[in-house]
């Protein structure tokens, strides 16, 4: 966890390194929650953080009519985040660590064109954060920094993405000779990806260093479009990218290449559409058009080069179809929209197949004390945390059989999880750890469980 490998954690426990890959992709079993409506028919849920809390949209009834309203769920409770002054619609797209929400609303009646990016921060009314100088934007993404990226429309009518911080809006420009951009999200390392018009070509899926920098992340087939949706905290991208019998693909891009992520079998179409530290996709696959609404629709988690259907990951005689996944967070939880009992409503999965989740170092800043944690644990249960610097095998003392996802894993420490099988562990990171990269993994041994892997780069 620390640059020089908390060499004095190892007296604590040893864990044997063992030759070998990471271990396969196994089927996930999930519960699911219907998070409801603000009184009307409709829900739909496009982002989570790694506190389970959800935020999207929902129809309320006024007037005579129903309009869309942005919303939070927490624990189980959804509240109404309201609208802008002369608006009567508004959405929420992205959430942090801290609470804090983005999205985009009407600043006057007439949805559409004069939408305006908004911010709300845990209390109070959603604030407008204002445009390039146009009638349109639309706040998309935002990091625990608090910087939120989206689109704007410009006083020449004109669409650039933005990035916004502390009532600082400024361009995210496109491609060299580039006519316009967008973007989508961004990560805790600064950086946003979306996509970006080269001059008289297709757009395509771009990325945007923190100091502005554009990076072409190119296409799944030559001369076709692609754009971006997603971006954790190691430089993964998801999205989606076409081809020439006009039908799109999900793309995984990480490290200067963009693979193919395929369909759910007898579809022609899939769209990544959240990513998590884990690498973990989600997203949409279906048969039809190449518009995800002109097609017969799945929602989809992808793991270590298996996709998945939701459907077939719910409990046995749920009535749920799972239609399109959103965001998956820390621990495994997606979010996204489904059909149940013949409405149209955000949903919550969460892995039920007796693991543990843990998250990344919190805040990931060098210089500082970090926590990790771990959720799912018994309570009363001790779990013990590790980290290494290479994927691998390593065997867990105790437990014949079970292997780290690690290798030469080191022991950070134990904690005893809580009531609600929760266990923090907090360790002081020397500022030498900044740009070093770490696997984190927990383990409880009493009933020889492990979690997920995270990988994370300080910052």
């Amino acid at each position: 966890m620390t640059a020089n490998r908390l060499q004095a954690a190892r007296r604590v426990l040893t864990f044997a390194a063992l030759a070998g890959a990471t271990s396969p992709a196994q089927a996930q079993h999930y519960s699911v929650v219907d998070l409801g409506t603000l009184g009307h028919t409709i829900s739909e849920a496009y982002d989570i953080n790694d506190s389970g809390v959800i935020v999207g949209y929902s129809t309320t009834f006024a007037d005579g009519y129903w309009y869309a309203h942005a919303f939070q769920w927490r624990d189980g409770v959804m509240i109404d985040l309201g609208l802008l002054p002369g608006g009567k619609k508004s959405s929420a797209t992205g959430i942090n660590a801290t609470g804090v929400v983005c999205g985009i609303a009407e600043s006057r009646e007439g949805f559409g064109t004069d939408d305006h990016p908004f911010r709300w921060g845990g209390n109070g009314p959603i604030i407008d954060i204002g445009t390039l100088g146009g009638s349109f934007g639309a706040a998309k993404g935002i990091n625990d920094l608090g910087h939120i990226v989206g689109q704007s429309k410009t006083g020449n009518g004109e669409y650039y993405g933005f990035r916004w911080f502390n009532g600082q809006m400024t361009i995210l420009q496109p491609f060299p000779n580039g006519v316009e951009s967008g973007a989508e999200a961004i990560n805790d390392l600064g950086q946003a990806v979306g996509l970006a018009w080269p001059q008289g070509e297709n757009a395509r899926a771009a990325l945007w260093e923190a100091d502005g920098s554009v990076v072409d992340l190119g296409n799944l087939f030559p001369g076709r479009a692609s754009w971006a949706f997603s971006i954790n905290n190691h430089t993964e991208v998801t999205g989606w990218g076409g081809n020439d019998r006009n039908q799109r693909r999900a793309f995984l891009w990480r490290q200067g290449q963009m693979e193919s992520l395929g369909t759910l079998p007898y579809d022609t179409n899939s769209e990544g559409r959240g990513i998590n530290d884990a690498g973990v996709v989600v997203g949409v696959s279906w048969y039809g058009g190449h518009d995800p609404g002109q097609g017969y629709q799945r929602g989809f988690v992808w793991d270590r080069g298996v996709m998945y259907d939701l459907n077939e990951l719910l409990p046995t005689g749920s009535t749920w179809w799972i239609r399109s996944a959103s965001a998956i967070n820390a621990s495994g939880q997606i979010v996204g929209t489904g059909q149940i009992n013949g409405q149209t409503h955000a949903f919550l999965m969460t892995p039920i197949d007796n693991s543990i989740g843990v998250t990344a170092p919190r805040p990931g800043i060098a210089g500082q004390p970090n926590t990790i944690m771990a959720r799912g644990a018994a309570p009363g249960a001790r779990v013990d945390f590790v980290y290494g610097f290479q994927t691998g095998s390593t065997s867990v003392p105790g437990c014949p059989g079970l292997t780290l996802e690690i290798g030469a894993a080191v022991h950070i420490g134990g904690e005893i999880a809580d009531a609600d099988g929760v266990a923090r562990i907090t360790r002081d990171v020397p500022p030498r750890a900044a740009g070093q990269a770490v696997y984190v993994q927990s383990v409880e041994r009493a009933t020889c469980r492990t979690s997920n892997r995270v990988r994370y780069t300080f910052r």
